[in-house]
């Protein structure tokens, strides 16, 4: 996988290659460019067309999920009717907390798909971006 950030850390998660089998669930979604695994590593598309600079920001939004997810935070944020509506069709839909947190880390990523960003997604965002050091430290502690 060329120009591709393996085995490198964002905030403690390691960046993977794909199994096999997330090899075909790329081919049969080339539109996702990488996702957290369960295993909470960070795996790109291998076929992604992103470049470097896209591809960090996919890491970054990815390590923030993981963040969240292994710390159990929940952002207390209100979302837009604008930002659940363009999440329609997606897993994120349906499920208020998964779309908080990955709005919350596609803001940190700079990802403009979190659509317009209020004043308190932007704060909350500010805080978890400030906490997020040391939370990364305390996870590669613990491997």
């Amino acid at each position: 996988m060329k120009n591709r950030p393996e085995n490198t850390y964002y905030l403690g998660f390691r960046v993977r290659p794909p199994y096999p089998s997330e090899c075909s669930w790329f081919a049969e979604h080339p539109e996702v460019a990488g996702y957290a695994s369960e295993d909470g590593c960070i795996v790109i598309n291998p076929e992604t067309k992103l470049n470097p600079n896209q591809i960090e920001c996919v890491c970054v939004n990815e390590a923030y999920r993981l963040l969240m997810y292994r710390w159990r935070i929940v952002p207390n944020i209100s979302l837009t009717s604008t930002q659940i509506e363009s999440f329609r069709g997606t897993s994120y839909f349906d499920n208020e907390d998964a779309l908080k947190q990955t709005i919350i880390a596609r803001i940190l990523a700079n990802d403009s798909s979190a659509g317009k960003i209020t004043d308190e997604q932007r704060g909350y965002a500010s805080c978890l971006e400030q906490f997020s050091e040391v939370l990364a430290e305390i996870n590669l502690k613990k491997k």
